[in-house]
């Protein structure tokens, strides 16, 4: 909650640029604790994955392939809105996006620690 107000902060009193970056960095780390976790889960025999794009059962290259892709697209989708739209329109997407993705990665940690895998797999 600190860091959505600290998000809030800083677009608020004209910093959308720092916003933009500080959720991108947020995403980033979001997608990294979710495989983390995904991976200390599935190292068990008792847990199986819901994501239908990695499959049951995924090794940990199918792991490592889909979570750093994501981390890829990311940072891609972050460049293509901060250089192709007015940059405080643009600014303003990256944080839209990012908060988004931050929210779905967030739950999927969140049903993880749920089961019993520690949070980031740590």
């Amino acid at each position: 909650m600190r860091h959505v107000i600290l998000v809030l902060a800083l677009a608020l009193v004209g910093c959308v640029h720092a916003a933009a970056i500080a959720t991108e960095s947020a995403a980033i780390a979001s997608l990294a604790c979710d495989g983390g976790s995904t991976h200390t889960a599935l190292e068990s025999s008792r847990y199986i994955e819901t994501n239908p794009v990695m499959g049951e059962r995924p090794d940990p290259s199918v792991q490592a392939a889909y979570f750093g892709g994501a981390g890829a697209a990311v940072v891609g989708i972050n460049e293509l809105l901060a250089h192709g739209l007015d940059p405080t329109a643009g600014d303003v997407w990256r944080i839209i996006a990012n908060v988004a993705i931050i929210g779905v990665e967030v739950d999927a940690v969140y049903g993880n620690s749920s089961i019993g895998v520690p949070v980031c797999g740590i």
